[in-house]
């Protein structure tokens, strides 16, 4: 015997994309339920580093004042929910950092002075020496000018936890291919369950790389490769990118703390989308000759190197620069998103929710009691405490 449950909207995918759209509609009065087959997170939400941009780090990829604008308000969007006065609540986030450096070496520092002087509106600040981040720099061995983006930086894991703690009722674990019958039902199935029948007026996939199974979505996945530093010595504050004559940083450094309480300093950027085309080993090398070269000061000799590919799901870009937008794809009553990035996410869900509204779907009172009992996922762990990881 099958329980029936008819709701408004049915997400698929619980990375951060499907949360906050499912937190969204939730909050419009509308029906909707969460569904995910593994952890809430796993892929590309986790593996992020938790970097949210603003107009400061657009005017640096020169991607056009229409895209700058539409930063500022994605800005303003991401800080009040954190504060706590947003649609969507994320009071308790834990933020790494509330801000970003930039450097670029001394010999082309002259550039970035030339670059960032017309945007001196932008919340782009040369920092004095002297002062905690630029100190830490110059005790790195960096030279020549820093500048400090006024953009946070998030612990991704916390982020999804808020979500996960603050909608469980409305996300539910099921661990195998979602699959619509033809009237576009969805059949949860447990082992020594009943099968839920879910019956949503609209369906959106939200599940990353694996949307790339709809054949009607163009999904564009790029793949990086991220390296991971390993060290009880290394610096636990730095959130800095080295700048690159083009759109894409040469480095980007952000810190974490792994579960044994070492640092973990997680390098993407430039040195990542190269990655691609070298070999786990060879990767690695260049990665440590790399920060010898940028940071020649820092503390690497116990140091251990590891490195992880990460396919993303991306929206439009412009001329080759970072997406400026999220893509958003239908076929009939079924929806296929993803925001291209962790800034990006607020405006796909608006974006989702007007699609919506314009079909005339109307809030319904839904009661979600016959899943009260039925599992949830739990919040993927960080990809460095991966014990099948092979430190170098």
């Amino acid at each position: 015997m099958s329980d029936s449950l008819n709701i408004d909207v049915a997400i698929v995918g619980g990375g951060i994309a499907g949360l906050w759209l499912l937190s969204h509609l939730r909050a419009r009065g509308y029906g909707a339920l969460l569904i995910e087959g593994r952890h809430l997170g796993q892929g590309q939400t986790i593996a992020s580093q938790g970097l949210i941009y603003g107009s400061g780090s657009y005017t640096l990829a020169r991607m056009g004042a229409e895209t700058d604008r539409a930063a500022d308000g994605l800005m303003e969007t991401w800080r009040r929910c954190l504060a706590g006065s947003g649609e969507v609540d994320l009071s308790g986030v834990r933020q790494l950092s509330q801000c970003q450096y930039l450097w670029m070496p001394k010999l082309r520092s002259s550039w970035l002075d030339r670059l960032i002087h017309p945007f001196k509106r932008k919340p782009v600040v040369k920092m004095p020496p002297g002062i905690d981040c630029p100190a830490l720099l110059s005790q790195l061995g960096v030279e020549g000018n820093v500048y400090q983006l006024d953009e946070p930086v998030l612990d991704v894991a916390s982020l999804l936890q808020v979500f996960a703690e603050r909608q469980r009722e409305a996300i539910v674990l099921h661990q195998s291919s979602v699959v619509l019958s033809s009237d576009g039902a969805i059949t949860l199935r447990m082992p020594e369950r009943n099968p839920v029948t879910i019956r949503p007026h609209w369906c959106v996939f939200t599940a990353g790389v694996e949307n790339a199974a709809l054949v009607w979505a163009p999904v564009k996945i790029r793949s990086v490769h991220m390296i991971m530093v390993r060290s009880k010595h290394l610096p636990d504050n730095l959130y800095a990118h080295c700048l690159s004559d083009g759109a894409i940083p040469r480095l980007t450094i952000t810190s974490h703390r792994a579960a044994d309480g070492s640092v973990i300093w997680y390098l993407g950027g430039r040195l990542a989308e190269e990655g691609n085309r070298r070999h786990f080993s060879q990767h690695l090398r260049e990665a440590r000759q790399e920060l010898a070269r940028l940071l020649p000061k820092a503390d690497l000799k116990d140091a251990q190197f590891t490195a992880l590919r990460i396919r993303r799901v991306e929206g439009p870009r412009t001329e080759g620069n970072r997406p400026d937008k999220p893509g958003i794809s239908q076929n009939g009553k079924v929806i296929a998103a993803w925001p291209g990035s962790l800034t990006m996410v607020p405006m796909l869900a608006e974006a989702v929710v007007q699609r919506l509204e314009r079909s005339g779907l109307q809030p319904g009172a839904v009661t979600l009691e016959p899943l009260a009992d039925w599992p949830r996922p739990e919040v993927a762990s960080y990809p460095w405490d991966n014990e099948h990881l092979v430190w170098q």
